[in-house]
């Protein structure tokens, strides 16, 4: 009677593992590089923008810049950056920005990739200190009320 217990717990643990293992394979995987050029092609406000649309409108063109030392955008850098990183569904994300999720073409169940950077061991409180990675080539940044994406210059 034992032996079949300890064998059920053993079953139990293992079946508990490769669903926390199938959970983590549902997630897209983006390539690992940040690195390089990016730039501000869109945006989009939403219901407590503090930003006006002309104020977000010359925002764009605006540069990112990301490189294992240095992380900078526009006037704004960060020497020594470490990011860390979680994953939530789109449809949160948008909730929480107060946009609606079809502005991004992507289901709301969609997994979307959570980017937080600290600057010499400290939280980076400027434009592009949180991003949002929804996919290869997008990368969004919230900022008063406005959500502005890039796109990776090639």
């Amino acid at each position: 009677m034992i032996g079949k217990r300890i064998n059920l717990n053993v079953a139990k643990a293992v079946l508990g593992l490769l669903a926390i293992v199938g959970l983590a394979a549902c997630k897209p995987m983006y390539s690992p590089e940040l690195k390089g050029e990016w730039r501000i092609t869109g945006f989009h406000t939403s219901v407590a923008a503090e930003l006006t649309d002309e104020e977000a409108i010359s925002w764009m063109g605006y540069r990112a810049y990301f490189d294992d030392r240095r992380i900078q955008f526009a006037r704004w850098e960060c020497n020594d950056p470490r990011i860390t990183s979680d994953w939530q569904q789109l449809s949160m994300v948008a909730d929480r920005l107060g946009i609606q999720v079809d502005v991004f073409a992507l289901r709301a169940e969609t997994p979307v990739q959570l980017l937080y950077i600290d600057c010499a061991g400290e939280p980076w409180f400027t434009p592009g200190g949180e991003l949002i990675r929804v996919d290869d080539e997008r990368l969004l940044m919230a900022w008063k009320g406005v959500v502005f994406e890039f796109r990776q210059q090639r």
